[in-house]
């Protein structure tokens, strides 16, 4: 007991000494044997300092602290909750758009629905992308969807410089309204090819129950 007391104290010590900008606030941290350790701590502090196979309780969270080995990976990687994302839910009265890179990083799902016959959506030219799909091999999805009512409503995803696409048919890049909101979708996988061109390959899904 005297060991884990001084072990307690050793750690709050060396906690104190690590600089952060996150809340400091008071918290319970758990180990994989279950014995816990009372902190004044941020999880940011708690991250460096204990790593993965703790628990972080604080008034708001109970959070399970992870590790990441760096950015090459040599075993199988468990995600536990699925990946994140986030949805551009949007509507619009004009017929064409450019996206931007900040877009294509913020957001995983675009939900347009369009207040006219026809809109289209293009991706940005290759020459300005800084970030995403960067390097030869890289790849990343998204999804497109046409979130109108209005079956005779047209949403269009085109080639900015530099992107190829590809798809059943030459009509997989449009897809219109159904009557169901928002189950009319393209799903559009993109990698970066060796000649420095972004290839990506589309499949269209529509409403089938």
């Amino acid at each position: 007991m005297k060991k884990f007391i001084v072990y307690s104290i050793l750690i709050l010590l060396v906690l104190m000494a690590i600089p952060t900008s996150a809340a400091v606030k008071k918290a319970t941290l758990i180990n994989s044997e279950g014995k816990k350790v009372v902190v004044e701590v941020g999880s940011y502090r708690a991250q460096l300092m204990f790593g993965a196979g703790y628990i972080l309780m604080t008034d708001t969270c109970a959070c399970k602290l992870g590790a990441f080995p760096g950015t090459d990976i040599y075993e199988p990687i468990r995600f536990h909750t699925g990946f994140g994302g986030a949805v551009l839910a949007t509507s619009t009265s004009g017929t064409a758009t450019t996206l931007k890179e900040k877009d294509l990083l913020n957001y995983s799902v675009f939900e347009m629905t369009p207040n006219v016959a026809s809109f289209t959506y293009t991706l940005p030219a290759t020459s300005t992308l800084t970030s995403i799909l960067k390097n030869i091999g890289d790849t990343h999805s998204w999804v497109f969807q046409n979130a109108t009512t209005t079956t005779a409503t047209t949403l269009t995803l085109a080639a900015g410089a530099g992107w190829n696409l590809s798809g059943v048919d030459a009509n997989v890049d449009v897809i219109a309204g159904a009557a169901y909101t928002d189950r009319v979708s393209q799903y559009v996988q993109c990698y970066r090819q060796n000649n420095k061109d972004i290839h990506c390959n589309i499949d269209k899904a529509i409403a089938i129950d």
